[in-house]
Formats: C-alpha cells, sequence, structure tokens
C-alpha cells in the first residue's frame, strides 16, 4: 500500500476543488458569452460523442491548476516540464478553436518542442 502523508492528500484535495470551481467558473462564464468559435456543434465526426453543443476551452482551467501546482506546491521550478506543458495545451487550444486542423502539422510542432526541450533544457 501506498503510504501518503497528510499534506500530500490534502494539497491534492484542495487542488482538485479549486479545479473543479475554477472548471464551473469559466464554463458559466463562456456561456454567457455565446460565442460561436467556443462551442463544437460538429456531431458527426468520429471522435464527436456529444450531442449538444459542448464548450471546447475545458482544458483551460485544468491547465491553470497544473501552473499551480507547479508553482507553489513542488517549490521548485520544472521549466523543462512547463514549457512542454504549455506547447502541448496551447497546439490542444488552437485545434479545439478550430485554427489548424492538420494532425501532421501538430504532430510536427509536437516533435520540434520536444527537440528543443532535449536541446536547450
Amino acid at each position: 500500500m501506498i503510504n501518503l502523508s497528510n499534506n500530500l492528500i490534502y494539497a491534492f484535495l484542495i487542488v482538485l476543488s479549486l479545479g473543479i470551481l475554477l472548471n464551473y467558473l469559466l464554463i458559466k462564464k463562456y456561456k454567457v458569452l455565446n460565442l460561436s468559435i467556443l462551442f463544437d456543434t460538429d456531431f458527426k465526426k468520429p471522435q464527436s460523442f456529444h450531442e449538444e453543443k459542448t464548450l471546447r476551452v475545458g482544458g483551460i482551467s485544468f491547465y491553470i491548476i497544473f501552473l499551480i501546482i507547479i508553482f507553489f506546491i513542488t517549490q521548485k521550478i520544472f521549466y523543462d516540464l512547463i514549457f512542454l506543458a504549455s506547447a502541448c495545451f496551447f497546439i490542444g487550444l488552437i485545434d479545439d478553436l478550430k485554427f489548424s486542423n492538420s494532425p501532421k502539422l501538430r504532430l510536427i510542432l509536437l516533435f520540434f518542442f520536444i527537440y528543443i526541450i532535449i536541446i536547450f533544457f
């Protein structure tokens, strides 16, 4: 059995609670804005499983919570992890907002950012 300290469990519960609250607030705010670019309405694509319009920006709260964990809980800054996670997040966000549709371009960009990490970090 894994032995977790109480501080780690409390930190996890706090971060989880903040993530749920932040996600709820972001979704509520974006639904009020009712911008068509923020909603997924394409129900015929192969990976689609929603039956009504769904927000595409739910990952923003998870990214913010990830940054909070890195900066405040670990008390050590992992520049390579932050760089790679940020690159992946923004590539996914750009894809979600339909600015880029090419899977090849996304894959090339991810390999490029991994290459940068290998060379410079």
